[in-house]
């Protein structure tokens, strides 16, 4: 991703980011010299993206050069999986404005719904196959974050350009992890069924961690992720006026003993940082062994439903 963003923006360009977004990708729009333009999305409406939340964010450019937007599917935080519909309305806006899909695939094979498009299928839509760089790694996948094995592909005289500048910034990564995920990427039926075991697998945990903080009493939209790690739950109506974000993952680990990932991690103005469609946000990760994730159960049966009656 960063060095994506590094090919395709230059001093002073605009990139359009959802909002809520991964805090990675705003400092690799700054470490270019880029300007954050925020598409920003509402649970309102189920986090859709659509061509007026794209537009308004383009009306914010003033003048800039608006080069790419950044693409995660399952999004990171909310997990949610686009339709074609919003796949179409990104493709048209970046034909219609000359900018680049960056697209950020690391969560590509963590769904669990009956739609199973994700962002490869950004680049097989008319006349962007020329316009997209699709990134991804090992580390999610693999459960492998300390091998550091990613891959990009693009047209041609990107890819080259990529690689040019990965061997100048890293010069490369252990050459056994390399030959570990390229035997497990293209060995017959070794991915298939790996996938289809740690899919099961992660949606056990999924639904675990969603009901252990709904019984808690906090509110997750349409009921479960789609796709993703995560889990990105809000406090009810009653306690939101209370309590920051900040202050509600701290006291979880003091009181509780389970950890969580503030919302306004996810947001950029100071004005939201803790309210984002009238509700406080965290962000639950369910990528830890079944084991622990039941300590955390436990933890939360034992302690966090008495500490959110509390407030």
């Amino acid at each position: 991703m960063a060095l994506a963003m590094l090919a395709v923006c230059n001093e002073g360009d605009a990139v359009v980011l959802f909002e809520p977004v991964f805090e990675t990708y705003a400092p690799l729009v700054s470490a270019a010299g880029g300007h954050v333009l925020r598409a920003v999305l509402s649970e309102r409406n189920g986090w859709r993206v659509t061509r007026e939340v794209l537009d308004k964010a383009l009306a914010c450019a003033e003048g800039r050069n608006v080069c790419a937007i950044v693409v995660n599917c399952p999004a990171n935080p909310t997990g949610r999986v686009l339709r074609d519909d919003e796949y179409q309305a990104i493709a048209d806006v970046c034909k219609q404005h000359g900018m680049w899909a960056v697209v950020d695939g690391v969560y590509e094979h963590f769904v669990y719904c009956e739609r199973s498009t994700t962002t490869p299928h950004l680049a097989s839509l008319p006349g962007m196959r020329e316009r997209t760089i699709y990134t991804s790694s090992a580390s999610k996948v693999l459960g492998a974050t300390g091998w550091r094995v990613g891959w990009a592909f693009g047209p041609p005289h990107v890819v080259s350009v990529l690689s040019r500048m990965q061997v100048k910034m890293t010069d490369t990564v252990p050459r056994p992890f390399q030959h570990a995920v390229g035997r497990f990427l293209t060995e017959p039926g070794v991915l298939e069924s790996y996938l289809e075991e740690m899919r099961a697998a992660y949606r056990e945990r999924r639904d675990l961690v969603l009901s252990t903080v709904q019984r808690a009493g906090f509110v997750v939209h349409d009921s479960a992720p789609e796709g993703g790690i995560f889990v990105y739950a809000k406090l009810p109506s009653s306690l939101r006026a209370s309590i920051t974000s900040e202050d509600l993952c701290t006291m979880l680990i003091d009181d509780v003993g389970v950890s969580a990932c503030p919302g306004s991690n996810f947001v950029f103005s100071a004005s939201d940082a803790d309210v984002c469609d009238d509700g406080v946000y965290v962000r639950f990760a369910f990528c830890k062994g079944i084991q622990t994730l039941q300590m955390a159960q436990r933890k939360f049966e034992e302690h966090g439903n008495k500490l959110l009656r509390s407030m």
